[in-house]
């Protein structure tokens, strides 16, 4: 199974032929209706028949692929932490009648709200690039301290929530990249007001700056000690 998980981040190379044909789109066919339908819409017209049938079905076994990777995550996360301990027979029933509701679900969400899934994935992006401030900050910052980091966070989040509810850009900035912004303008106001009132700067250690094994190379200190007595 680990194996089988080296080599997934590899599609990710299809973003950049995405942005492609999504431009391409834009400027060969302006008056799409619908951009769901980009992609195909491009391929009838550039290719012959048999090739647009064969782009159909691929993204048709894209679409079983991915449905079929996250049956085969769910049914055991449900059964080994929802109903734990049960008999063999029990635990595949259990699993089967997760994924078939999961597929259910999932093709009526999918005729019902199909934006569904695009929105998701936009705030689950806009959230993970959040930790972006406060990653940097932990390798080559120092004496920066987690609560404030932590509120950076927070602020961000809520400001993609606030602005993604409300459709509201920041003179056509990405959303994401808005909030990440602020994220850090919160994280070095707070820390700085934290450090303001307790009288003196954090001694947290960047990790970049960290030894192998924790210890830092200047003092041979471990970077525990340092950080617990910061605290």
């Amino acid at each position: 199974m680990k194996k089988t998980q080296v080599p997934m981040p590899l599609y990710m190379l299809m973003y950049p032929l995405l942005a492609f044909a999504s431009y391409y789109a834009i400027s060969r066919l302006p008056h799409l209706k619908n951009p769901n339908v980009a992609f195909m819409a491009i391929s009838r017209a550039m290719l012959p028949g048999w090739a647009v049938g064969i782009v159909a079905a691929g993204a048709t076994l894209a679409g079983v692929l991915v449905l079929a990777s996250f049956s085969l995550f769910l049914g055991p996360i449900v059964c080994r932490n929802f109903v734990p301990g049960m008999p063999r027979e029990s635990q595949t029933r259990w699993v089967n009648v997760t994924v078939a509701v999961f597929l259910i679900v999932s093709a009526v969400l999918a005729v019902g709200v199909p934006s569904l899934m695009l929105n998701i994935l936009n705030l689950a992006y806009y959230f993970e690039i959040q930790v972006v401030p406060a990653w940097l900050c932990l390798m080559f910052v120092k004496g920066v301290r987690g609560s404030a980091l932590t509120a950076g966070i927070l602020v961000g989040i809520g400001l993609v929530i606030g602005l993604y509810a409300t459709s509201t850009t920041v003179l056509s900035v990405n959303t994401g990249l808005v909030a990440v912004v602020a994220n850090a303008a919160v994280a070095i106001a707070a820390n700085w007001a934290v450090n303001l009132a307790r009288g003196g700067r954090a001694t947290l250690t960047p990790v970049s700056r960290l030894g192998i094994g924790g210890t830092s190379p200047a003092s041979g200190l471990g970077a525990g000690s340092t950080a617990a007595a910061s605290r």
